[in-house]
This record gives structure tokens, C-alpha cells and sequence, in this order.
């Protein structure tokens, strides 16, 4: 085969990847640039970590300009619990709506965290238990234009020709180590690795994915300058993806940084905290791979407020995030 042919199969390949929906790392985990403000969307442990009630919102636009590129809506709100003096826990729930080509991946899971006071900081186990959906919008499906000739027979009952989905019970995993300046993280998403049935002949297969994060916050000379390195890892043990970030906050009012994610993007992260105890954040990916299209934008918008559910009697108070 020339050069030529093999280019043609190159974007015959690479415009299924998007017209069918087959995402590099599979559907089953989503890709978000702003980690370091949505740990307990990806570690069970981390629920009640702030000592103080947090709502967050996220919403992530992949790849504006690449068709098909897809959109993630993540939702979470979690709580200490001090029902008593020697029993530290937390409590919380979780949301994911994840769309890209004509896949789309739904879960929510409610979250427990046992905490255990070690040296100088916490350790955290905890555990989300909950219900994934994974479809597939097979009435979508259009190969006309892709010339496959013999090599694709439109009867094949193995390809959806319907909106199909199913659901299974999920089991997260998670540990968790912080201190006030260090934080470290270990989870296992989905770690049943359930078979989600379509119809008799069409089956998903979710995948496990590990996760690790750490983060250090170095305070200058002046006290309202924080520089905070943090870095995240994650792999479904067949594709793995780094991403290493530092970010600058000032006065504990605004934040902007860099993440580099391996041989995909560059990300431009901002944001600042608005009286009330409100945060706002952005993020901007800047593809560096052949992938290309606009980049993708990311927006989150957070609550953190003083209502501790146990013995103690519940105050309100707005207080920053960070």
C-alpha cells in the first residue's frame, strides 16, 4: 500500500473515531483539567475532607471545533460527620453525566469516608457505592459516506441500530493522606468492571481505572503568595495519561496556573473567590497533538459553607475553598 492509501485508512480510522464514538480512553472515566479543585469526583476518600460542607458544579466542553467532541457535567456535594469525638467520617454524593461521539455515560454514587488522625495529618478510606448507565445512540449511526465497500455490512446485528443502554451497581474504592500542607491520593473507579447489557448479542464492558494525585502548597516569604505543584495520574492498565500542574494563588482570593498533559494539551487554569463563599474556575486546553481542533473550556463554579452534621450544633459561615 502507498502513501496514499495509507493516509486514506488513516482518516477513515480517525473519522470513525469520532462519527462512531470511541473515545482513546474509553467512556468509562472522563477527562477534566481542574483535578486539583474536584478530588472527590474521583476519590471516594476525600468526602468531608474540608471539615466544612462543599457543593461543586463542573461543566467541560471537549475539543470545540472537532465534531462529536462531546461535553462533561460533573456534580458533587459532600459533609463531615461528627456524630463523635473519636470517630472522624464523611459523607457525600456524586454525580457524572459524560457524553462524546454517540456514547454517553451516567453514574452517581454515594460516598463514605472513614478518618484516622496519623503523625501530622489524616488518612482517609473511603468507599462510593452507586448505579452506572452506559448507551450507545445507535439510530445515530451513519457509514454512508465512509467507503468501506465489502468490508462493512449494514445487517450486522452486532452494531446498534437503536438507542440501547444498561445499568449496573458500581463499587468505587479510595484512600486518601493530607496534612496542611501535603496531600496524596490513591483510588480504583469501578471496581467491578461490570457487563452492561444491550440486547442478547450487544454487551459494554466497563473498565477499572486507577487513579493517583499529590499536591504540596509552598508558601513565599509573603504570606499571601501560594505556589502549589500537583500532579495527576491515571490508567485503565491499557492507556495511561499524566498531568502535571502548578498553580499560583494570591491573597486566597485568585488563583491562575499551567497544567502539562502528556503529549496531548496545554491548559491555562484561572479563578477567584467571590464574597459569600462562592468560587468560580476556568480552564482552557491548548491541544499540542494531531488531535487539534479548537481546544476544549472547562468551567466550574463551588460552595463551601459551615454545616457539620453530628452532636455540635450546625453554624453557617462562607469561607474560601483553597
Amino acid at each position: 500500500m502507498g502513501r496514499e492509501g495509507k493516509n486514506a485508512v488513516k482518516k477513515i480510522v480517525f473519522g470513525l473515531f469520532f462519527a462512531v464514538g470511541l473515545p482513546a480512553f474509553s467512556q468509562t472515566e472522563m477527562q477534566i483539567s481542574q483535578y486539583m479543585f474536584q478530588y472527590p469526583s474521583i476519590n471516594p476518600a476525600v468526602a468531608g475532607e474540608k471539615k466544612m460542607t462543599q457543593a461543586s458544579l463542573l461543566h467541560r466542553f471537549n475539543w470545540v471545533g472537532v465534531r462529536n467532541a462531546g461535553n462533561l457535567t460533573l456534580a458533587s456535594v459532600n459533609t463531615p460527620l461528627n456524630f463523635s469525638k473519636k470517630l472522624n467520617q464523611g459523607a457525600g454524593l456524586s454525580v457524572k453525566i459524560d457524553e462524546a461521539g454517540l456514547y454517553y455515560f451516567q453514574s452517581g454514587h454515594l460516598q463514605y469516608a472513614y478518618k484516622r488522625e496519623i503523625m501530622q495529618g489524616t488518612l482517609s478510606v473511603g468507599v462510593g457505592v452507586g448505579f452506572v448507565t452506559v448507551g450507545f445512540k445507535g439510530d445515530s449511526v451513519n457509514l454512508k459516506d465512509i467507503p468501506f465497500g465489502a468490508y462493512h455490512d449494514a445487517s450486522d446485528r452486532y452494531i446498534p441500530t437503536s438507542d440501547v443502554k444498561g445499568s449496573a451497581l458500581d463499587i468505587n474504592l479510595g484512600l486518601w493522606y493530607a496534612t496542611d500542607r501535603f496531600s496524596a491520593g490513591l483510588s480504583y473507579m469501578n471496581l467491578t468492571q461490570p457487563a452492561l447489557y444491550w440486547t442478547e448479542v450487544q454487551t459494554y464492558n466497563l473498565r477499572s481505572t486507577l487513579y493517583a494525585t499529590a499536591a504540596y502548597k509552598f508558601r513565599m516569604a509573603n504570606p499571601k503568595y501560594v505556589l502549589q505543584p500537583s500532579a495527576l495520574f491515571k490508567t485503565d492498565f491499557t492507556l495511561m495519561q499524566v498531568d502535571l500542574s502548578g498553580t499560583f494563588e494570591y491573597d486566597e482570593k485568585y488563583w491562575g496556573g499551567l497544567t502539562y498533559r502528556h503529549e496531548s494539551s496545554v491548559v491555562l487554569l484561572a479563578g477567584m473567590a467571590i464574597t459569600g463563599g462562592i468560587n468560580l474556575g476556568y480552564s482552557f486546553d491548548i491541544p499540542i497533538s494531531r488531535l487539534g481542533g479548537w481546544g476544549s473550556h472547562e468551567l466550574f463554579i463551588s460552595y463551601e459553607f459551615d454545616l457539620v452534621f453530628g452532636k455540635q450544633k450546625n453554624k453557617y459561615k462562607s469561607i474560601r475553598i483553597l
